[in-house]
């Protein structure tokens, strides 16, 4: 999973460097998770998951509209979820602020127990970023609603990060 994660994000930055676009960032950050199970239509309980980190790299190929690769991870009691998703990102910059929504497909791989699995990931959500320099704005939120299918049910899980974006 990682060695994938690695390949994805490296074809991601040839991309951006072979359509000449001279707008890409890095954002790297802490992320919180709730995870919300359903099984067979049995009813959901939700599960705080508070340690984690968000990356994505994000290379813009129209004025508002950017093609990202997001790496996200949670860990809990031994067990974590790692999710590697990528897809276009809408932007709508005014002055310093930029506000933004995507929709991202890709996979979470489980592990912990002695089990682990690949599922079907969808995730759909958005965010503001604040310029605080030329090169470098703070992400003050990006919320997303993750759908992760997969071992005869799904979850519905809440993602929340913020942190530190590079700008190129």
């Amino acid at each position: 999973m990682k060695k994938l994660a690695v390949v994805l994000v490296l074809v991601l930055l040839a991309s951006i460097v072979a359509v000449g676009q001279d707008k890409a960032s890095v954002f790297a950050g802490y992320q919180y998770m709730s995870l919300g199970a359903t099984a067979d239509g049995l009813g959901s309980a939700r599960v705080s998951v508070p340690k984690g980190f968000d990356f994505d790299v994000a290379g813009n190929v129209a004025k508002n509209v950017a093609i990202v690769g997001d790496l996200g991870t949670g860990f809990k009691d031994g067990g974590k979820m790692i999710t590697f998703a990528g897809g276009p990102r809408f932007l709508a910059t005014s002055g310093k602020v930029t506000p933004f929504a995507e929709t991202l497909l890709g996979v979470s791989h489980f592990s912990g127990g002695g089990d682990s699995s690949n599922n079907f990931t969808f995730l759909l959500g958005g965010g503001l970023d604040v310029s605080a320099s030329k090169n470098v704005a703070i992400r003050l939120a990006k919320f997303d609603y993750e759908y992760v299918k997969g071992n005869g049910g799904h979850l519905n899980n809440l993602r929340y990060a913020t942190g530190i974006v590079f700008k190129f």
